[in-house]
């Protein structure tokens, strides 16, 4: 809203997961809690996130996404880019009671 009467143009990308060097370089810091059930979760549902992104898109649709995006003259205020199963998740959450949405998120990413 800021800079809706200077020309430029801000656009939102919501990319999901992509195949790409991430998941192997990632870094993860150490689980300090003294929660075994918390950390159970926590690496079931970091082991979800590196599936997902071993079987993401490749990383030229986002490119290309992108591309397209920056040649319009009036561009979406946001997008999403991935996979159907990424990408329908919002309307899944303005569709589904809170309840179902969340026990959904939570067995795709190993939480009871």
């Amino acid at each position: 809203m800021e800079l809706q009467n200077t020309g430029v143009k801000v656009t939102v990308l919501n990319p999901g997961d992509f195949k790409t060097d991430f998941t192997g370089n990632r870094e993860k810091a150490p689980f300090t809690l003294n929660n075994k059930k918390l950390k159970g979760e926590f690496e079931a549902a970091v082991a979800a996130m590196e599936k997902d992104e071993s079987i993401g898109a490749n990383p030229d649709k986002l490119a290309a996404q992108i591309c397209k995006i920056v040649e319009k003259s009036k561009p979406a205020h946001s997008y999403l880019v991935g996979a159907i199963g990424q990408t329908i998740v919002p309307t899944l959450k303005a569709i589904l009671p809170g309840n179902i949405f969340v026990k959904l998120m939570n067995d795709h990413y190993g939480i009871k």
